[in-house]
């Protein structure tokens, strides 16, 4: 009876493995349409504030009409907001900006599927969160990269020229994906703070994706208390009692 448990075990780790492996996620990329790129420069000006506070460089449109009002942290009328939307439209938006970003991200795509079926031991071993799929939308505004845990967006800036803001834009991919992984099972159960979860994020990725991102860049707004508490075999194995042990230790 014990062997056939063993095995049993053994059969289901195979069975998990080769289900992640096997199905994996699908990555798109994409740019902004004209109407979700106004609609992410509305974001961008009513957290205005917080992205000041906490430190980050925000790209908004280059325009009077938009620097003065982000400058001001004031609160948009509805005049304001349909007088900037036709400004944006008649003026700003330029869908051709993104056509040769695009063609450069293809060759990103071999890495960010390997680094997929990498995370997929992590989603086996302690519930990481693997998207069925990802959409990798370019935008020319707001911080370097963001990303929204519900959909699998991950929103990657880009310069005018159409070149990437980071060189190697695969790390800021990796960096925004990690950041879904953990959104839910980690950031959220242990209450980490915003700057303690870009200390994870950063951990998990130089530790654990450090061969496909060797030059690897740390937040500068990260938390480095959470470090000695997160070594390699603890990304691997088990992250949440990691954070456990870190919580014990830093009490909310």
């Amino acid at each position: 009876m014990q062997i056939f448990r063993e095995f049993h075990k053994i059969f289901l780790f195979f069975a998990l493995f080769s289900s992640v492996s096997l199905l994996g996620s699908e990555v798109v990329f994409r740019s902004q349409t004209k109407d979700e790129a106004f609609s992410f420069v509305m974001y961008l000006m009513r957290k205005g504030p917080w992205f000041k506070r906490n430190g980050y460089y925000i790209v908004i449109p280059d325009h009077p009409e938009f620097t003065l009002r982000y400058e001001k942290d004031e609160a948009l009328s509805e005049g304001d907001t349909r007088y900037l939307e036709d400004l944006f439209s008649r003026e700003i938006y330029d869908p051709g900006c993104f056509q040769a970003p695009l063609e450069k991200l293809v060759a990103e795509e071999e890495t960010i599927n390997r680094a997929l079926d990498r995370l997929g031991l992590l989603q086996m071993n302690w519930s990481f969160k693997l998207m069925p799929k990802y959409e990798v939308v370019l935008t020319m505004y707001g911080p370097g990269g963001k990303y929204d845990p519900k959909k699998g967006h991950v929103v990657i800036l880009i310069k005018k020229d159409g070149t990437f803001v980071k060189t190697d834009v695969s790390e800021t991919i990796l960096h925004e994906i990690v950041h879904i992984g953990i959104e839910e099972g980690i950031v959220q159960k242990y209450h980490l703070t915003h700057q303690e979860k870009e200390g994870v994020v950063d951990l998990i990725c130089s530790h654990y994706l450090k061969d496909l991102v060797p030059g690897y860049s740390f937040q500068k707004i990260g938390n480095a208390s959470v470090d000695p508490f997160v070594k390699e075999d603890d990304v691997i194995q088990d992250l949440p009692t990691a954070i456990e042990r870190y919580i014990a230790h830093y009490p909310r």
